[in-house]
């Protein structure tokens, strides 16, 4: 019985291991994705030009905190987001550059909404070799014409070919009678299927010993 406990400890703590390179692997590898770095003192919105982590160009970009009395919806994670295309004016901007491995894949992921109506609104996540300035893929991301629902975009899978990638979100399509939001932007590393493959046997060999324990 004792040397059951053992190997039950020892395989516990193997996959505890694996299971936290995973988590850590599949940590944002951006900063300020959800825009909070810069906090408001209290539920209303600011005109940015530059925001912490990120450049800022073109459109019309407010960073919003809360429920404040004009944009009447609640960040998807932590207590701000960032809105696009008021007054009409698309094309707003923001981008970041960020450091990636040769070869690794990773995921980008996002937030958005249509608030102040309800009219579809898209924004176009684009991801760069910053090395070469070269564009390695993109995707669109569109709400549906429903005020004040957050849904999730459409994510971007792509495999870093330099040392230095940089993303940009844009808003590409909008309204005179609705904005866009944003929050919860993303970059996390794609474990190598070999890992998740490691960590379900795992897991599954624990249940096994335990059942043959009892």
């Amino acid at each position: 019985m004792k040397r059951t406990t053992k190997k039950m400890r020892s395989l516990t703590a193997a996959l505890f291991t694996i299971g936290s390179l995973i988590c850590t692997a599949n940590g944002s590898v951006i900063l300020n994705g959800s825009f909070e770095s810069q906090a408001l003192g209290s539920p209303g919105r600011i005109d940015i030009s530059n925001l912490d982590s990120w450049s800022a160009s073109g459109g019309f970009i407010l960073l919003e905190r809360g429920i404040n009395g004009t944009s009447n919806i609640a960040a998807t994670d932590g207590g701000q987001f960032l809105s696009f295309g008021h007054s009409g004016n698309i094309g707003g901007t923001i981008a970041q550059v960020f450091s990636t491995t040769v070869g690794q894949q990773y995921m980008i992921t996002l937030d958005l909404a249509s608030i102040q109506g309800g009219a579809a609104q898209t924004i176009e996540t684009r991801v760069y070799d910053e090395t070469a300035n070269a564009l390695i893929d993109s995707a669109a991301s569109q709400t549906p014409a429903i005020n004040n629902l957050w849904v999730q975009g459409n994510s971007l899978l792509f495999t870093a070919v330099s040392a230095s990638s940089r993303i940009e979100l844009q808003h590409t399509f909008g309204s005179n009678t609705a904005n866009v939001v944003l929050d919860n932007v993303k970059v996390s590393a794609v474990p190598e299927p070999s890992s998740a493959l490691l960590f379900g046997l795992g897991v599954l060999g624990l249940t096994t010993l335990r059942r043959r324990t009892r």
